[in-house]
């Protein structure tokens, strides 16, 4: 994944432009390292005269210095890492090139499979000093293999390498092998919540192949009675989400390997609960206990005590305790602090700007709320560092780029609770745009963040710098590069770069082809850039948080460490020389997640992400009273009553997602009812979008359409005779908005973000 490229020979090819290009560099690195240890070396090439001044940067790794020719590097994180030189020569004239490493822990373990041998496996291409292999089967007899590279496969276990990275660190790398031709099957029966500090829950496994069975069960957190039975009863220290698995081998000799996952909670965990109006109730979260009773506290300390039961009528809000006897062993008391809240009474929302800088302090945000004071103040984010969690105006800052997610909660003096998400765009302090012109007069803009505008510099294709206007927009007065520089928040330098060609749309247009979710931490999905030039096609993919397989062919896969939106870029050159440059966005969740949906009447469904999921494992539904039924095989599935759904399958061939829906009956008449209609589903891109987006229906026209904001107003609608028509967004504010397009009696209902 490497970009290479001069400030005067790579926006002449863009342009079409006859200059010679007079400098280049390439940086010479390995593909992958280790990370937590010092190294590689790497170093860099280059075409003008000397001698020459280096510039290294990265926002992840660590440089032995980042003006030599030469330096080590190192990271803390495993996954890609990205590294920028920029190599001034004798001439001043300046190359930029970035290229990645991806980062191995030193304790790696990895999966593998075979079918028949002769078959081997291979260490990772980094500098090691061999010390060599150990192999163990699955009765536990170890042995020895050759120090070479590359190990023949003998048998299904472990094998282990050791090696010396840059003589400093010791890398011990375990390769779990299993035989896999396809034959064979196994599940895993398991609760799906227990308690930690405890002994159990016991589980259980199923086979398809002929027994008798071997088990091997294995997990990097959970503690197992035996892991060489079919029903082990298992432990934990800690709450959250445990994943484990277990490797059967039948009487064939066929391998299966199944992974599973439990939620843990504590035995005096606290939960917060809301409710309307009544009836309505509060139940356990579903483990095997012995009841032996609730007491509610109300809000002026009265105590009573309530039912021996799983749920129990909320008399009001307060605190209910729950006590029980979890596998016998352990007494479990669970705090539910119940509040009352009905939507309409008590609102609040987030005065936020809609976009900000990454690595920086600021910017500041407000929460506004509806109800009586005072308040009480929690913000949340997966992502993003707040000043205070429990004032009203905390001051946030971001160590990634993309769109990242804000929740605060308020708690009014009436005890009643407001809950509203939003979302803040984070650029990289020296990000680079790619725009275009048709004709001029055209004018280029600042991101519109708090800025103290230094200027504009540009040069021209010639390589002719000149200085331009201290304004936030400034003319366009040819191609070339426009670089930005500000102060940001009054604590950060902004140097923002404006690649500006001209295209006029006759020659060529590109589109990608890409779904609209995936699944972070996973290989995939595939997507595709065409064109309507003629071919043979140059690539060159792009995404500030997005890895990618090849950025240069035209179908690479992606994949991403972290959830939300996130873009992705391609150039397509023809055989004309015409370039296009187009962008879309996929939106990436967590393999395991839980979504909070409402429903009013019935019939209405639940559906799993239009994620390119290659294998439905199935629906489980879990009502409020813990009974636990299994749900077709279907993408969506009906309705039966508020409760947990919970969807399995299988995300490109390599990642197990579960992700549970908890829904939840509400008619307050304030939100927007999610349809869910199979008939038809509307192509919208870009999503976010900041002027228009393009609507693209399968095969049919459309009746009409609206765009609804989150309070059911509908603020835009119309209607097209084509299958493929634009929407403009110029007349609606920032935010979250759903697109509603009805057709020959169907619905279709889309979420989209106005930047």
């Amino acid at each position: 994944m490497k970009i290479v490229y001069s400030l005067l020979g790579f926006f002449s090819l863009l342009l079409n432009f006859d200059v010679q290009s007079q400098c280049s560099a390439d940086i010479v690195a390995p593909s992958m390292a280790i990370s937590n240890c010092t190294g590689p070396q790497i170093g860099a090439t280059q075409t003008g005269p000397g001698p020459y001044q280096y510039v290294w940067s990265s926002p992840t790794i660590t440089f032995s210095s980042t003006t030599v020719g030469d330096p080590f590097v190192s990271s803390t994180i495993q996954g890609w890492q990205t590294i920028t030189l920029i190599l001034v020569d004798n001439n001043n004239c300046t190359s930029v090139v970035t290229d990645s490493i991806e980062f191995i822990a030193p304790d790696s373990t990895f999966n593998l499979t075979y079918c028949a041998l002769p078959d081997s496996i291979c260490t990772f291409n980094t500098p090691l000093s061999n010390l060599g292999w150990t192999y163990t089967d699955t009765s536990g007899v170890s042995i020895s293999l050759p120090s070479t590279d590359c190990a023949q496969i003998v048998g299904p276990g472990v094998y282990t390498f050791s090696g010396i990275y840059q003589s400093n660190c010791t890398v011990i790398h375990t390769y779990n092998v299993t035989e896999d031709c396809g034959g064979c099957s196994a599940t895993i029966i398991a609760p799906e919540v227990a308690i930690s500090n405890c002994n159990g829950p016991q589980i259980n496994t199923t086979a398809t192949g002929p027994g008798p069975y071997q088990y091997t069960w294995s997990s990097p957190t959970l503690t197992f009675s035996s892991a060489t039975v079919a029903d082990p009863t298992i432990s934990s220290t800690t709450n959250g989400w445990h994943y484990f698995s277990v490797l059967i081998v039948d009487s064939v000799n066929c391998t299966s390997f199944v992974e599973d996952s439990i939620e843990f909670f504590a035995l005096d965990a606290t939960f917060n609960q809301t409710y309307c109006t009544f009836p309505d109730s509060i139940c356990t979260i579903g483990i095997p206990v012995s009841n032996l009773g609730w007491t509610y506290t109300d809000t002026l300390g009265v105590a009573t005590n309530l039912d021996s039961t799983d749920c129990i009528q909320i008399v009001g809000p307060g605190v209910y305790e729950f006590f029980g006897i979890y596998e016998s062993n352990c007494t479990v008391i669970h705090t539910y602090n119940v509040t009352q809240d009905c939507a309409g009474i008590c609102s609040v929302t987030i005065d936020i700007p809609t976009i900000a800088i990454s690595n920086c302090t600021g910017p500041q945000i407000n929460a506004i709320a509806t109800g009586p004071s005072p308040y009480q103040y929690s913000w949340s984010s997966p992502t993003i560092t707040f000043s205070s969690t429990t004032i009203a105006d905390p001051t946030i800052s971001s160590t990634t780029e993309g769109w990242q997610y804000i929740t605060v909660l308020v708690v009014d003096s009436t005890n009643c609770t407001s809950i509203v998400t939003d979302s803040i765009e984070f650029y990289p302090l020296d990000t680079t745009f790619v725009q275009t012109y048709c004709s001029l007069p055209d004018t280029i803009c600042a991101l519109e963040t708090p800025l103290t505008n230094l200027g504009w510099m540009y040069t021209d294709t010639l390589g002719v710098t000149i200085t331009l206007a201290s304004t936030d927009c400034i003319e366009i007065v040819g191609p070339g590069v426009y670089e930005f520089s500000g102060i940001y928040e009054s604590n950060c330098t902004v140097t923002h770069t404006y690649n500006i060609t001209q295209d006029c749309g006759t020659g060529c247009s590109g589109e990608i082809d890409a779904p609209n979710a995936a699944i972070s931490n996973c290989t995939g999905p595939l997507v595709i850039g065409t064109s309507t030039g003629p071919g043979p096609h140059q690539y060159s993919w792009s995404s500030p948080t997005l890895t990618f397989s090849s950025t240069t062919i035209a179908d690479p896969l992606v994949s991403s460490t972290t959830q939300g939106w996130q873009y992705i870029s391609v150039a397509i050159i023809d055989s004309n020389n015409c370039t296009s440059f187009v962008t879309d966005s996929i939106e990436f969740f967590a393999p395991v997640d839980t979504i909070y949906q409402t429903y009013c009447t019935l019939p209405d469904s639940v559906c799993a992400f239009d994620a390119p999921i290659q294998q439905f494992l199935g629906w489980t539904y879990t009502d409020l009273s813990g009974n636990t039924t299994t749900l077709p095989l279907t993408s969506c599935v009906d309705i039966v009553g508020p409760g947990n759904y919970v969807f399995t399958g299988v995300y490109e061939s390599n990642c197990t997602v579960i992700h549970t829906y908890v829904l939840e009956e509400d008619c307050g008449g304030v939100g927007i009812e999610e349809d869910v209609f199979d008939e038809f589903e509307p192509l919208i891109f870009p999503n976010p979008a900041t002027s228009e987006i393009n609507v693209r229906l399968p095969s049919t026209k459309c009746d009409r359409w609206e765009i609804i904001d989150l309070f059911g107003k509908t603020c835009l609608s119309g209607t097209s005779d084509q299958s493929q028509f634009k929407i403009g967004l110029h007349d609606i504010a920032t935010g979250t908005y759903f697109v509603r397009i009805w057709n020959d009696g169907s619905m279709s209902n889309s979420v989209i973000i106005k930047k």
